[in-house]
């Protein structure tokens, strides 16, 4: 009788004590012949692929195309930023840990489409954490770019 209640406690801390967080940053760079700049046609083409990802997963996205750019459902957050080099995507999930290979398989998938709409030398990827929230407001000036991208 005793080892089932240590089994049922077990069980359940298991299960239901802990969170996992998955995040990655995906930096897309830009060929010598395109740029991300305002209204430049690599910002369509990236929120474009964005807003595919997200409808895969029936993340809500804005109406609007400005940097910097955000689709959500709770667990999941997937946004994008100008950085001096072009555009840092980030990947944010909360869930159990038991779930890791389901959110492995959403940020490669992710990965997958940039590298479709860039070419596979364009995209540089890290499990690194990348802030948590989207910032406020695009940097206005280049050096505030690098700095609004860091955690």
């Amino acid at each position: 009788m005793k080892l089932t209640y240590v089994s049922i406690i077990l069980l359940v801390l298991s299960i239901a004590g802990c969170d996992a967080w998955f995040w990655r940053r995906i930096d897309v760079t830009p060929r010598a012949n395109t740029s991300f700049t305002v209204d430049s046609s690599s910002n369509a083409v990236l929120i474009d692929a964005i807003r595919k990802f997200a409808a895969e997963l029936g993340l809500s996205c804005p109406e609007s195309n400005q940097f910097p750019f955000e689709c959500s459902k709770q667990p999941t957050h997937v946004w994008a930023m100008l950085t001096e080099q072009g555009v840092a995507v980030c990947f944010y999930a909360t869930g159990a840990p038991f779930e890791s290979t389901k959110f492995e398989k959403r940020m490669a998938r992710l990965e997958n489409i940039l590298a479709s709409a860039f070419g596979a030398e364009s995209i540089t990827s890290q499990s690194a954490q990348c802030p948590v929230t989207v910032p406020a407001a695009q940097p206005s000036a280049p050096g505030d770019a690098q700095k609004a991208a860091r955690p």
